[in-house]
Parts: structure tokens; C-alpha cells; sequence
């Protein structure tokens, strides 16, 4: 009895640890955010740890769940007193909870962006708004409830998004050059304080109308998925911090900015019915007869247990840009890899002993060149060309060069054979 009391303590302290700390990077390796140099200022400055979670915990609970990167570094920059190593740098600080792996490269990046912000706001400007009695025009209605939502704590970026939209709804093409505009004249007829233009210039100068993600719907994407799927918390895998391209995004900020938890699910399904292909010791083709009698049974060898698994996938892949939750978007292979370590379907080891060998992914070189790295990982043609029992690696890291390999305008995805 003592014992399961016990057990139901520790559950409900972690279940609450998690609740308090939405943040955790439980799935990131390396981060793409932390140069070598940085990394190297931050282990010589030697910023405990246990003070920092403590700083986090503490500015999570103090804006009480509301996932906002302004409120949320308005709130962290009152702790950086608690670091004096780090000479006053928020900058510095807000990399030294990625750098202790207190929250991940998504989480890092929107505060950065944010802090981008609220660094350069004129803090000395007039800020006392007082709304007027007058019913505002149609031209100055979306700046004065953005007025009266700043005033209220909504948060700067959901406040800037629904500016935008209102405004948008007046007029499809109106942009952030057409607000500029609007700014002064805001000000001057008390629709805006100065502090509040302040703050929309940078918004502006930011360009925060592109920006994809904002930090409470990646809460509410990870929270989604974290009660949907049991990982492997003290994983990392590096290729999901990897960038997609030379200077954008990683793997993992792409697929939670431009997919939905559902898309994410569905598109991890897919690499796990691939799974279960190659990992299966028999597939057959049954032929029936007119009287739903088999009559003959082809049992496929191994590489045509392997050839069958790709076409699938590809067909499946296909199948996705028509289901009505991608509204024609084709995902590509590296998305569908990233949404299957997101929801724990392949471990943090498969998809690295995958993508460290760059080599397979050159788009200059041909399959069997790629090939020749696995050949030479694994010793010998059989167990990479092959499905098990020679293993899933191999065969993943097949899959990943027959992907690339493929000619997509030439290739038919409807059909299997």
C-alpha cells in the first residue's frame, strides 16, 4: 500500500512538473541556435542550471499558462539580475535555457524574434491610452482595439495578427507598409500611444507578419501531440534541429510551423505503416476466383518485399496532398521522417545513424553512389538492398536515397505496379 502511494506522489509531481514546464526540450539534439563561440562563452560563464529552471518556473507561473514571448520576456528579463556572469546580455540569457536544454530551438527562436522587438521600442515614450468617447472610424477602429486589447494584456503578437486581419478584412492587399502609414495619424487623434506606434514600428521592421508560429499555438501543438503519443523523453535526435536549407528553418520548426497536430499524425502514420512493411517476414499477393476461393498465393521474396514497401510509400504520400486536411500539400520525405520521431514512431538513433551520413542526401550524386555508403556501414549489398531480418536502418536508409532518387514528374504514384 505504502508503495503505491508512493508511485502515485511521484506520478502526479511529474505530472505537474510537466504542466509547469510546457517548454522542455525533450526531443532536440544539437541546437542550430548556439554557435561554437557561444557555447563556449556560456560553459565559461558557468550559469548554474538549477537557478535557471528556477528563473523559468518562476516566469512561466507569474503569466500564469498564457504562452505569450513578449509577456513571457518581459517576465524572464526581471531574473537576469539572478546571473550576474552574464553581465546584464538577455540576449545571452535567453540562449543559456536552450544551452542548459531548458526549452528547445522552436521555443528559443520565438523569444529571440520577440526580444528582436521589444529591444528596440522607444521605452520613454508616452504610454497613458485613453480610449474615446467618440465611435472611431473604420480607417482607425482596428488601431483603437488594438489600443484597448494592449491595454488589457493581450498579448503583442495575437494582438498584431488580429489588427492585421481587420484590416484585411476592409481591404485583401492591405500589408504592415500600408499601417505605417496610419501611425502618426494615430497618434496624433489619441488612437495610439507613442510607446504603441513604437512597438508597431518594430513589429513592422520585423517584419512579425511573416513570422509562422507564435509561441501559445506551439504550446498547444506540443501539448496536443505529448497526450496523443508517449516519447522517449530523454531522447535527442540532431537531424531535427538540422536546417532544411542553408539559412531557414530546422526539420522541427518547419513541421510545427507549417502543419497542424492532425496533419503531424497523420503523416507520422505513414512512416509507421512503413515500418511495419519492412520489418515484416512475409507478404503475399492471394488470387481468388469467381467464387472468393484462393487459388494461388505469390509469396514476395525479400527485395520484392522491399520494392512493394517504396511503392506504397509513395502512393501513401500521394494519398496525403488529396486528404482534405492538407488541402493539396505535398509533404515531403524529411517532414514525414520529422512528424515520425515527433510522435515517437522512429527512435532518435534511426533517424541520426540516417541523416549524419550526408553523403546519401548529395543531389549530385547517383543511387548507387549513395548506396556505397550503406554498403560500406553495413558490409555488404544484402543488408542494404533487403528488408529484415537484416534490420530497419538499413533498409530506412535505402528508403531515404530511393525518395530522393526518383524522378517525381515521371513517376506514376497512383499506381503500384
Amino acid at each position: 500500500m505504502r508503495w503505491l502511494v508512493l508511485f502515485t506522489l511521484l506520478t502526479s509531481a511529474f505530472a505537474q512538473a510537466a504542466a509547469v514546464h510546457p517548454l522542455l526540450n525533450d526531443r532536440e539534439g544539437k541546437s542550430n541556435l548556439l554557435s561554437s563561440s557561444q557555447i563556449r562563452t556560456l560553459n565559461g560563464m558557468n550559469v548554474s542550471r538549477a537557478v535557471l529552471e528556477r528563473d523559468l518556473l518562476g516566469a512561466l507561473a507569474t503569466i500564469k499558462g498564457d504562452a505569450c514571448a513578449f509577456n513571457l520576456n518581459g517576465v524572464i528579463g526581471t531574473k537576469l539580475v539572478n546571473h550576474p556572469t552574464l553581465g546584464g546580455d538577455f540576449d545571452l540569457f535567453l540562449r543559456s535555457f536552450r544551452h542548459q536544454g531548458l526549452i528547445d530551438d522552436v521555443v528559443l527562436e520565438i523569444l529571440l524574434r520577440a526580444y528582436g522587438v521589444q529591444k528596440d521600442t522607444d521605452r520613454s515614450a508616452a504610454d497613458a491610452f485613453r480610449a474615446a468617447t467618440t465611435e472611431a472610424s473604420a480607417e482607425m477602429r482596428p488601431l483603437r482595439e488594438f489600443s484597448l486589447k494592449r491595454a488589457r494584456g493581450k498579448c503583442l503578437h495575437e494582438n498584431y495578427r488580429e489588427m492585421m486581419a481587420a484590416y484585411r478584412k476592409q481591404n485583401e492587399t492591405f500589408n504592415s507598409a500600408a499601417l505605417k502609414k496610419k501611425l502618426a495619424a494615430a497618434v496624433a487623434i489619441g488612437e495610439l500611444t507613442e510607446k504603441a506606434a513604437s512597438e508597431l514600428k518594430e513589429l513592422i521592421r520585423d517584419d512579425v507578419d511573416s513570422w509562422e508560429i507564435s509561441l501559445a499555438e506551439y504550446v498547444t501543438k506540443r501539448q496536443f501531440l505529448r497526450t496523443q503519443f508517449d516519447v522517449n523523453p530523454t531522447e535527442r535526435a540532431d537531424f531535427v534541429t538540422a536546417k532544411v536549407h542553408k539559412g531557414q528553418v530546422s526539420h522541427r520548426q518547419r513541421l510545427y510551423a507549417a502543419y497542424t497536430p492532425i496533419q503531424i499524425t497523420l503523416m507520422g502514420n505513414v512512416i509507421k505503416k512503413l515500418k511495419t512493411r519492412l520489418e515484416s517476414p512475409k507478404i503475399e499477393i492471394l488470387v481468388y476466383d469467381d467464387e472468393d476461393t484462393v487459388q494461388e498465393v505469390i509469396t514476395l521474396d525479400p527485395m520484392e518485399r522491399f520494392r512493394f514497401a517504396i511503392r506504397v510509400l509513395r502512393k501513401e504520400m500521394k494519398l496525403l496532398s488529396t486528404n482534405n486536411y492538407f488541402t493539396g500539400r505535398q509533404p515531403s520525405y524529411t517532414d514525414l521522417m520529422a512528424a515520425a520521431y515527433e510522435t515517437g514512431i522512429i527512435t532518435a538513433l534511426e533517424l541520426d545513424q540516417v541523416a549524419k551520413l550526408e553523403e546519401i542526401w548529395n543531389p549530385q550524386q547517383t543511387f548507387w553512389d549513395r548506396a556505397a555508403v550503406w554498403v560500406r556501414m553495413f558490409s555488404g549489398v544484402l543488408s542494404v538492398v533487403v528488408p529484415p531480418p537484416y534490420g530497419f536502418l538499413p533498409a530506412l536508409g535505402i528508403t531515404v536515397i530511393e525518395m530522393l532518387n526518383r524522378d517525381p514528374v515521371n513517376d506514376d504514384q497512383d499506381s503500384l505496379f
